[in-house]
């Protein structure tokens, strides 16, 4: 990769966390769909509650 800016960094290394994010939503989504419960999900992918709530309810 090179030499990176501070700012590319900074950028770079948030682009990966937005990603883990990301990803960890679509698992939250998928385990739902299985009809796993919230408590469960939020245990396995360490998003917050009230976030598997909202997931849930806007899909």
């Amino acid at each position: 990769m090179g030499l990176m800016s501070s700012y590319e960094r900074k950028g770079y290394m948030q682009g990966l966390s937005e990603g883990k994010v990301e990803g960890k939503i679509e698992t939250a989504a998928r385990m739902l769909e299985e009809g796993l419960p919230v408590e469960l999900i939020a245990k396995v992918t360490g998003l917050p509650d009230r976030d598997i709530e909202q997931l849930k309810t806007s899909r």
